[in-house]
């Protein structure tokens, strides 16, 4: 789960929230 990853990733950072979203909505894998 890459995109996991990635949103787990961007929550601790907090850098942009909403992509983590947009992930969810959209997996893609960048």
């Amino acid at each position: 789960m890459i995109i996991n990853l990635k949103c787990l990733g961007h929550m601790l950072l907090l850098t942009s929230w909403l992509d983590c979203v947009c992930f969810f909505i959209l997996p893609i894998e960048v």
